[in-house]
C-alpha cells in the first residue's frame, strides 16, 4: 500500500476512533462499479472502494471521514486528468450540525448543515476543494406514506486558491414502499451548477438521478444493493460531459 492510501484509510480509523459511549457509530464500505458524483464519473468508468466512518454526538452534531480508493491499475482516467485512476484516491473530512424546525407542522423541515474538505492525497494541494452544504427534508410534506421531499444547496471553492466559486442546487425526492414484502428505497435526483469550482464540474451542468436500493439487515450489519440511472440534462458542452447510463453499488454497514 502506497503512502497516499495509508494516510486515507488512517483518516477513515482516525475518524472511527472519536466515538465514545454516548452517540453513536456508523462504519460502511461501498463497492461501486463507477464514481459518479454530481453528474460526473470522477473515474472515468472505473470501480472503487468507498469506505466511511460517522460519529453521531446524539447532541445535534456530527464528524467523520469518506474515502474514495480507485481499483484502477494504469487504464487511466484519460477523459478527466490524463492520468492513471489510481493517482485520484480521495479522502473528504466533514462535520456538522442538525435540527428541526416546526416539528409539529405539515411543513416539518429537518436539517443539516456541514462542512467537507475533499482532499487528493497524491496530488497537489491546489486541487484541495471546499464547501459548505445546507440540506432540508420535509417528511410530512405530502402525507403518510407518500414521497419525501428534500433539496440541498452546497457552495464550492478551492482550499488553497480560492479564486473559483461555484452553487450547487439539488432537489429530490425518497419513497419508500412495500414490493414481495420488502421495502425498497426509490430516489430521484435532480442536480444543477452555477459557477466553476468542485472537483472538474462546471457551470450549467445538469443531470437526473433514479437510484433503487434495499437493505438485508442483521444484528448491527446491513446490506444495501443499489442500482442507479443517470441522464445528462446538459446537452453536449465541451470539457468532460456529464454522464448518462446504468451502475451498481453493494454498501456493507454497521451502525451502534
Amino acid at each position: 500500500m502506497n503512502n497516499s492510501r495509508a494516510l486515507t484509510l488512517a483518516g477513515l480509523l482516525l475518524a472511527s476512533g472519536v466515538a465514545a459511549d454516548e452517540g453513536s457509530l456508523r462504519l460502511e464500505a461501498d463497492l461501486t462499479q463507477l464514481y459518479v458524483w454530481r453528474g460526473l464519473d470522477l473515474l472515468d468508468g472505473h470501480a472503487a472502494l468507498q469506505p466511511s466512518a460517522t460519529w453521531d454526538s446524539g447532541a445535534g452534531w456530527y464528524a467523520g471521514a469518506w474515502g474514495s480508493l480507485s481499483l484502477d491499475r494504469g487504464s487511466g482516467c484519460r477523459e478527466i486528468t490524463g492520468e492513471v485512476c489510481q493517482d485520484w484516491d480521495e479522502l473528504d473530512l466533514y462535520a456538522g450540525v442538525y435540527g428541526t424546525l416546526g416539528a409539529a407542522q405539515r411543513w416539518r423541515a429537518e436539517w443539516d448543515l456541514g462542512f467537507t474538505y475533499f482532499a487528493f492525497p497524491q496530488q497537489p494541494r491546489s486541487a484541495d476543494t471546499v464547501e459548505l452544504g445546507l440540506k432540508v427534508r420535509h417528511p410530512r410534506l405530502f402525507g403518510e406514506g407518500a414521497p419525501v421531499l428534500r433539496w440541498a444547496l452546497y457552495y464550492d471553492r478551492g482550499a488553497q486558491e480560492p479564486g473559483e466559486e461555484g452553487v450547487w442546487l439539488l432537489p429530490g425526492l425518497d419513497w419508500t414502499v412495500p414490493l414481495a414484502s420488502r421495502p425498497v428505497d426509490f430516489s430521484v435526483e435532480v442536480g444543477y451548477k452555477d459557477g466553476d469550482s468542485g472537483l472538474w464540474s462546471y457551470t450549467g451542468l445538469a443531470y437526473a438521478t433514479l437510484a433503487l436500493s434495499t437493505g438485508f439487515r442483521a444484528g448491527g450489519w446491513t446490506l444495501t444493493p443499489r442500482l442507479h440511472v443517470q441522464q445528462n440534462l446538459a446537452g453536449d458542452p465541451p470539457g468532460i460531459h456529464p454522464f448518462s447510463g446504468v451502475w451498481v453499488d453493494v454498501a456493507l454497514s454497521y451502525g451502534r
